[in-house]
């Protein structure tokens, strides 16, 4: 570029002459062209030319051509007319270059060839620059102008045939109001057009900025990052040629549609990538339009991250691929927002790529009509592709889509957020990686043969389903999450749809979190249900499942079908059929089908239309804390087999009129089978035992074994032969019972069972039946052990019991018992009214010598003479061989042997726990040790009873001795100078002890338990001297005591309320050198007493009684008081007391056990004496005068040993079970001391406190007191 005062002035008037020159010989009016070029010149200025022309061809070459002026062409001419070779061409700053209104500004004719062509100023016409030959670049400077807005149609128009190398416009390009029609109008070729400044067309006549013609073709079209475009009408880019690339990297803001290629009629047009790193928006004024609007042929489409391409109105797109078109890959990096949609593909389309955000609020996102194809459709991570408004599909294929992969964000705000309609095609199916949600996650109408929900995946549905398959066959993988809520399904199978479907992995799971269910299979449709890994069907609304026309579930090891709200887990309604194959709990894994609600009452598995039923998994409700059913068949229901090879806690209900058989596991379990124990089980879980509900049909007990847990309610029920039923506890059976040949009963016996053979027995497995019950030749009853038990002799097992007729027979069935090689017997008892089938276990049978043959008949022997010798002595015969013997062992204790030898006499049958208890002692006694057999026996005796006389003499000693030390004070008091009131004297003596008692020697059957006894009580008394040597009163004492047994006896307990009332006299001589000190006592007790029984198979857990004590006695003390120097005085004593002890019967509660006892009443006396001395000083001091003392003693008793106690088991009617127990022997001889103080006030008030200390044999004891004394 050239600034005009710089240029040189010579070339002006060099071009003056040569124009002169060339009007003269040419004779033209110097108004035409007021430059004419003929020949070939350096430069050219056309400041203040009225028009130009350069040429007549390409052989005139001009090197410059300037203009810093005004170049004003004549009415109906072009500015410059140019056919020559123009090298270079500056339009200067301020410049301009003007055709009248119909010429260009710069008319290149086909020989014209320019350069490079900048302006900088204006160039205008009608057309600003119009070529038809070569131009190698023009620019159009930021500020210059090209065309014109009064009546100018083109800015730049390249003619058909003509080339232009590269066009940059600055901004300044521009056409009239009402008469334009394109800035740039290309029919040639184009090398690059690049649009870098501000351009505008705001009438409705312009119908796009930049037209490339049918035959035109523009290498590069480029929209500059600082060009900002803006039409109020029509595009921005219209291409019906070829255009070989498209970029934006400015603003584009249209009301039409922004780039277009082809036509509804030119379906021929070719344009290449297209790259939108800026903005390309329509908007919404009426007109509406689409971002890229393809006809014809169009390469790949990218949107660049931080990019924007918008469409404007519903209807429109941001991209828009229309019938018979062909686009590439669409990549969408940047932002994509729309009322319309913002890919709407009507023909071919490869693949389409949302990287980040696809929004729309009046269609949806992406629609793949009726017909198009489209390659495979992808959102990547952290994309979000959403509708904001509307009832839309965020996808809809309508057409053919080769694939989805969905690993972003897919959102609807009220439709679907993915819908492959009727017409629709995913032809390698659709994966989900990403979260997807609306009223329907994922709808299939269409084909769609492949559904993956990866790990990352997330399909929701807020109104219908998560998912819904409503035709063709889909095969569905899920390793991520299907979740319906509110009331929508988790995953829906309907219309025709058959669908293959595969929970698996570790995240693996399909929901519903509303009223929905996790999975629903219509009545038409078709489904297989594979659950693997960890995979979970779970929902909190109808059901978990739902099945439908035909429905297989097969659940694998480890997994789990729930319901947590009100609904089932797996719903069969009436004209469905479904078979259930749930595997893995035999083999250790949890696999779980059950209701998780507490409040729940429906069942876990509900069968309104035909199902088959194997179950190796947890099936019901108690255990996941619901409290429903664990399986009902309704009554239009029909389930010929329930293969019950794992655990069904709940109740089983057949309301229908068909048969119901119930097969077991293959395997036998019991309770110390490793895993998850016991297989093949129908129970309550930990409610307790359940319910099998069967009123309508027949019961039966198929192969296996069934471990039954539950009451049976059926009219008649079976066991088949082949089969086994297997119980560990009493189960009821409501109806008729058949145990047919061939079949077995398999009594399991828990660990320490008792059993008694009565009807009570709880603690191995017996059939109650309130109806009939048959036991047919060829059956089996077989008793094993639950974890451990060990059979032995004697003990007996009520097995069957019937209300009803029984009718048992006895020598065709095969009894036997694990481990045990004696006999067992069948036998038929009859008891409390009932029928029962009894087992007992013999001796081991001794097998006989085969028989010898018979003897020959011998022939009549002739009569011999006399011998002469006697015959010879025969031989001694062989001794006969001694049955093997059975060791037994016995208790080791008097107490122990006698309660089990009292319980081993039972032979009734009334009596559950006292047939259990004998039972354990039979079993104890045979396979136990010595130690055992006396724990039991401990447990079974009276010991409280046995402890009640030792509490009592105790609580009796302390009251007593109260009084004693009573007159030993006044005593005292005398001899230390306290005037002795004439009045009555109130006093008052809080006392208290404890003893402990060893086990009682005796040798082994002598030994009886020790105790430990502690009581507190109150003494209060008055008394008055009744002369000078004489005092008498009385005291009334209250006590209570607590004695807890030790040892094998713990935790038998003892409490004693003790009422005493005594009468005292004491004699003291004037001189006081002696006393005599008498009492008379009598005292009512009342025990409470409790055992503590842990015997397994015995109910009682304790059994308790109250009885009453009393006793009576009398006491002689005498002693002679001695003064020795320094205030010590000695006093030497000695007294005896008699006491008489009465204990009543009792009646035990043992809450029907019958282990509790009737214990016999009781009466003993005890005689004691006691030699002592009492060393004591008194002192004076502040407080007032202080005797302390010092008192040694022995204590002997003479009398013999408590009675024994005799008692009989409450559940023994006939008293064969009254045994006596021996009573603890007294302590021989006691070391007693005692150490105390008194102190003496004035105006009648004394206080004493002692601590008495006591030593025996197995036994010590302390006592203490504390008395007041007030006289008046």
């Amino acid at each position: 570029m050239m600034v005009a005062s710089s240029r040189p002035r010579f070339r002006r008037t060099t071009l003056s002459i040569a124009v002169a020159t060339a009007m003269a010989l040419t004779g033209q009016g110097a108004l035409a062209q007021s430059v004419v070029v003929t020949t070939s010149t350096p430069s050219v200025d056309l400041s203040g030319a009225t028009g130009a022309s350069f040429g007549p061809d390409a052989s005139t070459v001009i090197a410059n051509v300037t203009n810093s002026g005004t170049d004003q062409a004549t009415p109906g001419n072009a500015g410059v007319v140019n056919a020559a070779t123009v090298q270079t061409w500056d339009n200067a700053n301020g410049a301009t270059t003007a055709g009248s209104i119909s010429g260009a500004g710069i008319q290149n004719t086909a020989t014209g060839n320019i350069g490079g062509l900048t302006n900088e100023g204006v160039i205008s016409g009608r057309i600003g620059i119009d070529n038809a030959g070569n131009i190698t670049s023009i620019t159009d400077a930021l500020g210059a102008t090209i065309g014109t807005t009064s009546g100018g149609t083109y800015a730049v128009k390249n003619e058909a045939g003509a080339t232009i190398g590269l066009l940059i416009d600055n901004g300044g390009l521009v056409v009239g109001a009402s008469s334009g029609i394109a800035l740039v109008d290309n029919a040639g070729t184009i090398g690059t057009l690049e649009e870098d400044g501000f351009s505008s067309a705001l009438t409705a006549n312009t119908q796009t900025l930049f037209l490339n013609e049918g035959t035109g073709t523009i290498n590069q079209f480029t929209i500059g990052p600082a060009s900002r475009i803006i039409t109020e009408n029509g595009s921005v880019f219209i291409n019906l040629g070829v255009v070989n690339g498209v970029t934006v990297a400015g603003s584009v803001n249209t009301s039409g549609d922004a780039i277009v290629n082809g036509s509804t009629t030119n379906k021929t047009a070719k344009m290449g990538p297209v790259s939108i790193t800026g903005s390309v928006t329509t908007q919404n004024n009426g007109n509406g339009g689409s971002a890229i609007k393809n006809y014809a042929q169009m390469g790949d489409v990218t949107e660049s991250a931080g990019a924007t391409l918008n469409g404007s109105t519903a209807g429109s797109a941001a991209i828009d691929n229309e019938a018979g078109a062909a686009m590439g890959n669409v990549t969408l990096d940047g932002t994509s927002n729309a009322m319309g949609y913002v890919v709407l593909n009507k023909s071919t389309m490869n693949n389409l790529d949302i990287a980040h955000q696809a929004m729309s609020s009046g269609d949806s996102v992406v629609l793949n009509t009726q017909g198009a194809a489209m390659g495979t459709f992808t959102t990547d991570p952290g994309s979000t592709t959403a509708t904001t408004g509307g009832t839309n599909a965020v996808v809809e294929n309508d057409g053919t889509m080769k694939a989805a992969v969905l690993n972003g964000n897919v959102s609807a705000s009220n439709g679907v957020a993915f819908w492959n309609t009727p017409t629709g095609n995913v032809t390698f199916g659709t994966t989900i990686g990403g979260s997807v949600k609306g009223t329907s996650g994922l709808e299939n109408d269409g084909v769609m043969p492949i559904l993956n929900v990866t790990a990352s995946g997330d399909v929701e549905g807020t109104e219908t389903a998560g998912v819904e398959l409503n035709n063709g066959t889909t095969a569905v993988t899920v390793d991520g999450t299907i979740l319906g809520s509110g009331d929508a399904d988790g995953l829906q199978v309907t219309g025709s749809a058959n669908a293959t479907i595969t929970v698996e992995g570790s995240h693996g799971a399909v929901s519903a979190t509303g009223s929905g269910n996790a999975v629903t299979v219509g009545p038409n449709a078709s489904a297989t249900i594979n659950i693997t890994g960890s995979g979970t069907v779970q929902s909190t609304g109808s059901a978990a499942v739902q099945t439908g026309l035909n429905t297989t579930i097969n659940q694998g090891a480890g997994t789990s079908i729930t319901d947590s709200g009100s609904g089932s887990a797996i719903v069969v309604p009436a004209g469905s059929n479904a078979t259930v194959n749930a595997t893995g709990l035999s083999a250790g894994a949890l696999t779980i089908i059950g209701n998780t609600n507490a409040t729940n009452t429906n069942p876990v598995i509900d069968v309104a239309g035909s199902a088959t039923l194997n179950l190796d998994a947890i099936v019901g409700a108690s255990s996941n804390g619901g409290a429903g059913p664990a399986i009902t068949i309704e009554s239009t229901g029909n389930v010929p087999v329930i293969n019950a090879t794992g655990f069904i806690e709940g109740a089983i209900t057949n309301k229908s009129s068909n048969d119901l058989t119930i097969n077991g596991n293959p395997n036998y379990t019991d309770g110390s089978t490793g895993g998850m124990g016991q297989m093949g089980v129908l129970t309550g879980g930990v409610a307790g035992q359940s319910s099998i509900n069967n009123p309508n049909s027949n019961l039966f007990f198929g192969t296996g074994y069934v471990a039954l847990d539950d009451t049976v309610n059926a009219p008649s029920t079976t066991v088949r032969s082949g089969g086994n039923l297997v119980a560990s506890e009493p189960v009821t059976i409501n109806g008729n019972f058949t145990l047919a040949n061939g079949a077995t009963f398999i009594s399991q016996v828990q660990a320490g069972s008792t059993p008694t053979g009565t009807t009570s027995d709880t603690s191995y497995g017996r059939l109650l039946v309130n109806g009939n019950a048959s036991v047919e030749s060829g059956s089996a009853l077989s008793l094993r052990p639950y974890t451990a038990y060990a059979f032995v002799k004697g003990q007996r097992f009520d097995l069957v019991s019937a209300s009803g007729t029984g009718t048992y027979s006895l020598a065709g069935i095969i009894a036997s018992a694990q481990g045990y090689s004696g006999t067992v017997t069948p036998q038929t008892v009859t008891q409390n009214g009932r029928t029962d089938l009894v087992v007992t276990l013999g001796d081991t049978p001794v097998t006989p010598p085969s028989n010898p043959s018979q003897p020959s008949q011998p022939s009549q022997p002739t009569q011999p003479s006399d011998p002469s010798t006697p015959p010879a002595q025969p031989s001694q015969p062989s001794q006969p061989s001694t049955p093997p013997v059975v060791h037994t062992v016995s208790a080791l204790t008097q107490t122990s042997v006698a309660s089990t030898n009292g319980i081993l006499r039972y032979t009734g049958w009334n009596s559950n726990g006292l047939m259990n208890a004998e039972n354990m002692v039979l079993a104890t006694q045979q396979t136990g040790t010595a130690r055992q057999m006396t724990q039991i026996g401990t447990q079974l005796a009276p010991v409280p009873h046995a402890q009640a006389g030792n509490a009592m003499l105790a609580i009796g000693d302390a009251a007593q001795g109260v009084v004693a030390d009573r007159a030993d004070a006044q005593r005292v008091a005398k001899q230390a100078g306290v005037a002795t009131p004439s009045g009555v004297t109130t006093w008052g003596q809080a006392f208290g002890g404890a003893e402990q008692r060893g086990t009682t020697a005796g040798g082994t059957f002598g030994e009886v338990s020790g105790s430990n006894l502690a009581f507190g009580g109150l003494a209060v008394g008055v008394d008055k001297a009744v002369s000078p040597t004489w005092t008498a009163g009385g005291a009334f004492s209250y006590a209570n005591g607590q004695s807890n047994a030790t040892g094998d006896a713990s935790g038998q307990h003892l409490s004693d309320n003790a009422f005493g009332l005594t009468f005292y006299q004491n004699w003291t001589p004037t001189s006081g050198r002696a006393y005599v000190d008498v009492s008379e006592n009598a005292s009512l007790h009342r025990f409470n007493e409790s055992r503590s029984i842990d015997l397994a198979g015995v109910s009682a857990g304790s059994a308790s009684g109250r009885f009453n004590g009393t006793s009576y006695g009398a006491r002689v003390e005498t002693g002679l008081p001695l003064a020795l120097r320094n205030g010590i005085d000695v006093t030497p004593f000695v007294a005896l007391g008699v006491q008489h002890l009465s204990l009543g019967s009792y009646t035990e509660s043992d809450g029907g056990s019958g282990v509790g006892l009737n214990v016999n009443g009781a009466s003993y006396t005890s005689v004691r004496t006691t030699v002592g001395v009492k060393v004591s000083k008194s002192f004076e001091t502040k407080a007032g005068t202080v005797d302390v003392y010092l008192k040694p003693s022995l204590v002997h008793e003479f009398a013999g040993s408590p009675s024994n106690t005799t008692a009989v088991f409450n559940g023994d009617t006939t008293g064969e079970t009254t045994f006596t127990t021996n009573s603890a022997g007294p302590v021989r001889n006691i070391a007693d001391v005692s150490v105390g103080a008194t102190l003496y006030r004035a105006k009648g008030l004394s206080l004493n406190a002692q601590v008495n200390v006591q030593a025996g044999s197995h036994y010590t004891g302390i006592a203490g007191g504390v008395q007041a004394k007030w006289s008046f």
